[in-house]
């Protein structure tokens, strides 16, 4: 089965190939932006747009068989609000004084289609992040890099743990980063994806 994954995401293509995975990259058409989450809590939220991403994307390869489509959804929440990707430098800014001295949840959810077995399965993981405190100064540098851009609470866990941001995570890193490895891996070779 060929692994066809549904994001334009580095981060997530790097956790695939890390992981002996090598994906074809075909990005869903949905602009996400344009959705509204209603009152479906973030598991059920980031479920949806990880199928809608993943539906999105195998209704384009109706003529391909072997192919396993996968979509996938990040957030942050804090005290109860979703906290998603922001649109410009002045939400990036308010993201991370935000979750900056704060413990927050990071909850990924995913979806894997397959047309050979008209099959559907999906998953969320989340994690603990507490971000400790982060000078004014470093903040701002940081959102002017616009390194924040297609992000999830305006960060890339592994990018601000290596730039020394004090970060700390009770759970599975790369559930932060935007695929739950550690869940997903097995699931993937159950249904005899190639890595």
């Amino acid at each position: 089965m060929k692994l066809v994954l549904a994001s334009r995401s580095p981060r997530r293509q790097l956790l695939l190939r890390e992981a002996g995975y090598e994906p074809c990259v075909t990005p869903s058409p949905i602009d996400e932006q344009l959705l509204v989450q209603g009152r479906v809590g973030p598991e059920a939220w980031v479920l949806s747009l990880a199928y809608i991403k993943a539906w999105s994307t195998i209704g384009q390869m109706t003529k391909q068989k072997d192919i396993v489509v996968l979509g996938a959804d990040t957030l942050c929440v804090l005290n109860g609000k979703c906290i998603g990707q922001p649109k410009d430098r002045a939400e990036a800014y308010g993201m991370i004084n935000h979750l900056q001295g704060n413990v927050h949840q990071t909850v990924t959810g995913v979806c894997l289609l397959s047309h050979n077995h008209f099959s559907r399965q999906f998953f969320f993981d989340s994690s603990r992040v507490n971000i400790g405190p982060i000078s004014q100064e470093v903040i701002e540098h940081y959102v002017q890099t616009d390194a924040w851009q297609g992000k999830a609470g305006a960060y890339n866990l592994s990018e601000r743990q290596a730039a020394g941001w004090p970060i700390d995570v009770d759970g599975d890193p790369t559930t932060v980063m935007g695929l739950p490895m550690e869940r997903l891996a097995p699931w993937l070779d159950r249904i005899g994806v190639n890595s």
